[in-house]
């Protein structure tokens, strides 16, 4: 008997015990030494793990009249020590830091790609106004380092849009110009200028005279009535409007008065050429029956009519002063107004320009008094593009 080192956990043993009681592997019989180096080896190993020497496998014991077969020994679960006993902890090892490696390249490449993606969309909205656009990148980068440059411009454009939605219909032209003074990047920009064109256009026209008209063309060189208004200024005082004008003109204007102190809508939209146009004059006119009851408005002076250019398109210009009585809780129950309208050929109003004004001056007699000059306060005209 001899005590051998058991060849799977190492721990010394007999060599005729039958097993090892430590590990339970087979001992008696089924172990041999290494030629080169004296480690104790099972049967049926192929080569000494120590040394690599190979070894001649055992001649497999056969059954007569059935195929040879070898013997395989049952192989517990047991942990080798030594040289060759730390393996598998060497192939766990490299299994996680392959793992790791794999973890660590995924999250690199997925935190690259969106970092790419999140710069390429905030590259995109330069010079971007859509507000949604703002609102979806806001969306999918929460924690941006864009966030507060992005959500700023996202509020300037939400106030830009919100200001042009109050103004987009007004017939005031400063509305126009303190939205540009705020907003000068605003796509709404060419918009504005062509309302303002329109706008002084209206005016100049509403006045008909050469100061007017030179003005306008002076602030609008490149405006879209400059022409006309150098040809109308080229014909003022050259055309002078037929009887049968001026009572057509004048028939309007009745029309009108009468239309204003019935608060007829339906009546007053036909007068106004442009539709867009007379529903906000016959909205004006309900707001002021609304505030107080208008009685009557009847003219207060006669109506002065003059025609721009006798080539067509040619206007009328219609200048008159009104008298407005109404009652509700206001100190003056008498209210006076000039008018200047602009008359189509084909006799509908184009802009009616309403402006507060003051009663016709009366001399007292035998006392030659000039009268003063009206102050008058600008009430925005509308002009639909």
């Amino acid at each position: 008997m001899a005590i051998i080192k058991c060849p799977e956990c190492n721990h010394e043993v007999s060599n005729l015990a039958p097993q090892c009681p430590f590990c339970g592997v087979p001992i008696a019989g089924n172990v041999v030494p290494c030629p080169d180096c004296g480690k104790i080896l099972l049967k049926q190993e192929h080569a000494c793990p120590n040394c690599g020497c190979e070894l001649t496998p055992p001649e497999p014991p056969t059954q007569k009249g059935k195929k040879d077969t070898y013997y395989k020994y049952p192989s517990p679960k047991r942990t080798r020590s030594g040289s060759g006993g730390g393996s598998w902890i060497i192939w766990i090892i490299a299994l996680l830091l392959v793992l790791a490696l794999s973890v660590f390249a995924y999250l690199y490449v997925t935190t690259t790609l969106r970092q790419r993606a999140m710069q390429e969309a905030y590259q995109a909205l330069n010079g971007n106004d859509n507000l949604d656009d703002f609102n979806s990148f806001l969306s999918k980068y929460p924690d941006s380092p864009y966030k507060e440059a992005v959500t700023q411009t996202r509020d300037s454009l939400q106030l830009e849009l919100d200001e042009w939605q109050r103004i987009r219909y007004s017939s005031n032209k400063n509305n126009y110009t303190e939205y540009l003074t705020r907003f000068p990047q605003s796509r709404n920009t060419a918009i504005c200028k062509a309302r303002i064109d329109s706008l002084e256009w209206i005016e100049a026209l509403s006045e008909c005279t050469d100061a007017s008209l030179s003005q306008y063309a002076a602030a609008h060189a490149e405006g879209k009535y400059v022409e006309q208004a150098n040809l109308i200024k080229a014909s003022l005082f050259k055309n002078r409007p037929s009887q049968d004008e001026r009572n057509a003109v004048k028939a309007l204007v009745n029309k009108y008065l009468t239309t204003y102190t019935a608060n007829s809508r339906g009546s007053l939209l036909p007068l106004i050429t442009n539709q867009n146009y007379a529903e906000q004059v016959a909205a004006e006119m309900a707001e002021q029956h609304q505030k107080a009851t208008v009685k009557t408005i009847e003219l207060a002076s006669s109506v002065n009519i003059s025609k721009t250019a006798s080539e067509t398109p040619y206007y009328y210009i219609a200048k008159f002063k009104v008298r407005q009585q109404q009652d509700g809780n206001i100190e003056n129950k008498t209210q006076y107004y000039d008018i200047n309208a602009v008359v189509t050929s084909d006799m509908h109003f184009l802009h009616i320009r309403k402006v507060p004004g003051k009663a016709p001056y009366v001399p007292k007699p035998e006392t030659a008094v000039e009268e003063e000059p009206t102050e008058v306060a600008t009430v925005p005209a509308v002009v639909q593009e």
